[in-house]
């Protein structure tokens, strides 16, 4: 009896300490295929003044919590001779949110090219 009840224990304990399942989205390399057209068109259509800004953009990057979704690109934009920062993000191929970007979003330490 005593046996099998520390079977059960060591079952159980042992249960909670199996590996976490890996995130199950879109792996990186499918992101990369559509996310600059997704990303410009949303920030083409979201403000005023973005249809007239130089856009360029960074590379795409897996977001950190708190971040909003699973992925995150930087734009910097030209305007009005001042260089602003977006973070954008991303989740089942398509833009979730995007926002004046922040610390944590490490916008301005990134690598940029023009679309």
């Amino acid at each position: 009896m005593i046996k099998s009840q520390i079977a059960i224990v060591a079952l159980v304990v042992g249960g909670c300490s199996l590996p976490v399942p890996a995130y199950q989205g879109d792996p990186q390399e499918v992101v990369e295929t559509y996310f600059r057209p997704l990303v410009v068109s949303a920030l083409r259509s979201s403000g005023s003044q973005m249809p007239q800004a130089r856009l360029e953009l960074s590379g795409l990057r897996r977001a950190i919590a708190p971040q909003a979704g699973d992925w995150i690109v930087c734009a910097r934009v030209l305007r009005d001779d001042r260089q602003v920062y977006v973070a954008t993000f991303l989740r089942d191929r398509a833009v979730i949110s995007s926002r004046e970007a922040v610390i944590i979003d490490r916008c301005p330490d990134q690598h940029y090219a023009p679309i």
